[in-house]
């Protein structure tokens, strides 16, 4: 048997060394690659088609499920849907009914009309309520039981603004519930 000498066994350590260096210094710029990906890649919730029938609203029924499609999150059914503007002071009441308890919306954006194109915007002054206990409150996008609820946006839009406002509910932009507020 051939005993290895000592300068056999350094090259050998040096060579297993730089092979584990390697292999670790690989991992780590593979790992810091993949964080982006795995923190922007997020599971959206399925909307269903907007339902219309004998006992539903003229504006339409929805189901939201999770984003694997198994649970059902909210049914969600819009009653009314009504818009005033005195000058650039404006309010939109919807009404809508929340089948089970979920929250009832998670957002509000809007939409302005710019050149015949619509683009994210803001109103200024804008407040959003939801009527409970025949009370406006503020509405912070808490769990509401389930029940018929009318929420409330009010603000102050520019002279022959138009801006369009969106709910967004269980994850889903609702914009077929959306309403114009126009300056008249």
């Amino acid at each position: 048997m051939h005993k290895m000498t000592n300068k056999t066994q350094f090259l050998i350590r040096e060579s297993l060394n730089k092979t584990f260096s390697r292999t670790l210094l690989l991992f780590v710029i593979v790992s810091l690659m993949t964080i982006p990906l795995i923190v922007a890649f997020e599971f959206d919730n399925q909307r269903g088609d907007l339902k219309f029938g004998d006992a539903i609203s003229k504006y339409g029924k929805i189901e939201i499920r999770e984003w694997f499609g198994l649970k059902k999150l909210a049914d969600l059914e819009l009653k009314t849907n009504t818009e005033v503007c005195n000058g650039i002071e404006c309010e939109a009441v919807k009404e809508i009914t929340l089948y089970e308890s979920a929250r009832l919306v998670d957002d509000v954006r809007f939409k302005l009309l710019v050149n015949g194109k619509w683009i994210n915007g803001d109103i200024s002054e804008h407040k959003f309520q939801v009527k409970v206990n025949g009370k406006w409150k503020d509405y912070n996008y808490e769990t509401m039981d389930a029940g018929t609820y009318e929420v409330r946006l009010t603000g102050k839009i520019g002279f022959l603004q138009i801006v369009d406002w969106q709910i967004k509910s269980q994850g889903i932009w609702i914009e077929d519930w959306a309403m114009d507020f126009k300056f008249k």
